[in-house]
């Protein structure tokens, strides 16, 4: 709906979205659902989930569904949105290597994401999570990058599929949370040991800038994260995500 009295901010995730582009003798909504990033963020807060939601995330998980509609795009289908982020990153981990995550802002944030979407592409087959066709959802498509981001969060919320002792993408199975979690999930499904790649980001960090003009850093990846991937025993990958600095 249209909210001339918004409550707070531009938008909210209401039912399924309120705005104050709002004017009284309008008989449309002013949005188009098939090309409105704020459309899109705001029902991205109502899907927003494990593994993917950490400290620091809550305005940059949502936006993950935001990518994902603008490769559905007949014009421009690439999430141009991160284009210009994706292209700085290599300069952000070099100088914030083990707080990027921390010091960026929620569209360097969202480059993160995109570059595991990216990467997953070439490094990621649902076949191998379904060896029974018949079985596999029709939620699944060609792009195994999305198909990467699906699993996750079926499997986040208790899939067993292809499970053979612990689901690394579960809280209650792994014991693991935050960016532990993330990190050990996306090793998982994927069959490769990302840690290399989320140190240098070190997603669910948070930064304090303290009176005294110092920087206090807290949270962040764990030991307990690093060694439930370590555990699995997987090989690194030869190309890492953070090499994936282009849309398509």
């Amino acid at each position: 709906m249209n909210d001339v009295q918004i409550s707070i901010g531009a938008a909210h995730s209401g039912y399924p979205v309120q705005s104050n582009s709002y004017w009284p003798t309008w008989t449309v909504v002013p949005t188009n659902p098939t090309n409105d990033w704020l459309l899109w963020h705001e029902v991205g807060h109502n899907l927003a989930s494990a593994p993917f939601m950490m400290a620091g995330s809550t305005e940059v998980t949502n936006n993950i569904l935001a990518l994902y509609m603008q490769e559905q795009r007949e014009e421009k289908p690439y999430m141009d949105r991160i284009a210009s982020d994706l292209s700085k990153s290599p300069l952000w981990l070099d100088r914030f290597e083990g707080h990027a995550w921390s010091e960026a802002d929620v569209g360097m944030r969202l480059a993160m994401f995109g570059q595991l979407k990216l990467w997953a592409e070439d490094h990621f087959n649902i076949d191998d999570w379904y060896s029974n066709q018949a079985e596999k959802p029709s939620i699944f498509g060609k792009d195994q990058g999305w198909n990467f981001f699906k699993l996750a969060h079926r499997k986040a919320r208790g899939d067993s599929i292809g499970d053979q002792g612990i689901n690394y993408c579960s809280t209650q199975s792994s014991q693991l949370s935050q960016g532990d979690l993330m990190m050990a999930c996306t090793s998982y499904l994927t069959g490769y040991d990302l840690t290399d790649y989320f140190r240098m980001w070190n997603p669910s960090e948070t930064k304090a800038n303290l009176p005294n003009g110092t920087v206090d850093y807290s949270g962040g990846l764990t030991p307990s994260g690093f060694n439930a991937v370590a555990a699995m025993g997987l090989p690194k990958p030869e190309k890492s995500p953070f090499e994936y600095l282009s849309v398509k």
